[in-house]
C-alpha cells in the first residue's frame, strides 16, 4: 500500500504544479471566456488534488516525508517539463497546454503500474479521463485564438 501512496503523492504534486501553472495562464489570458475556461481547469486540478490527498491519508495513516518521497512518476513529469522551453511555446496558455499533456502522460504511466490496487487504478483512470477533457478544452481555446 505504501507504493500506492507514493504513486498518488506523485500525482498530487503534479496537480499542485498544474494549479500554479494554470494561475499564470489565467492571468495572461486576454478574453473573458478564456479566463473562465482556464479557471475551470484550475478548479478541476484542485478537486483532483483534494481527492488524491484524502486517499493518501486513508492509505498512510500518518504520512511521513520519507514515505512519500518523489517517485518515478513525478520524476517523469519533471523530465517532461524540463523539455518544454519558452521558445517552443509562444504563450503562457500554450505552455500550460504542454504541461497538461505532460500530466496526461504521467497519469498514463501511473495506470500502467501493476502494483497499485484496483480501486486506486480506477481513481487514476477517472482523473485521467477528466484530464483529457481539460486538454481538449485548452487545445480548443488555443485554436480559437489562432483563427
Amino acid at each position: 500500500m505504501k507504493h500506492a501512496a507514493v504513486v498518488l503523492n506523485d500525482l498530487l504534486k503534479i496537480s499542485e504544479e498544474c494549479i500554479d501553472q494554470s494561475t499564470d495562464a489565467v492571468s495572461s489570458a486576454g478574453e473573458l471566456h478564456a479566463k473562465a475556461l482556464l479557471a475551470t481547469t484550475q478548479k478541476q486540478f484542485k478537486r483532483h488534488g483534494g481527492v488524491l490527498k484524502r486517499e493518501i491519508q486513508q492509505i498512510v495513516i500518518k504520512p511521513d516525508e520519507e514515505d512519500l518521497r518523489n517517485g518515478s512518476i513525478y520524476q517523469f513529469w519533471i523530465d517532461l517539463n524540463a523539455s518544454i522551453t519558452p521558445q517552443e511555446s509562444q504563450t503562457v496558455v500554450a505552455a500550460y497546454e504542454y504541461r497538461v499533456d505532460a500530466a496526461q502522460a504521467a497519469y498514463q504511466l501511473a495506470m500502467c503500474d501493476g502494483a497499485i490496487p484496483a480501486y486506486v487504478h480506477r481513481l487514476i483512470q477517472e482523473q485521467h479521463q477528466e484530464l483529457q477533457k481539460v486538454h481538449q478544452a485548452v487545445s480548443a481555446l488555443l485554436k480559437s485564438d489562432v483563427s
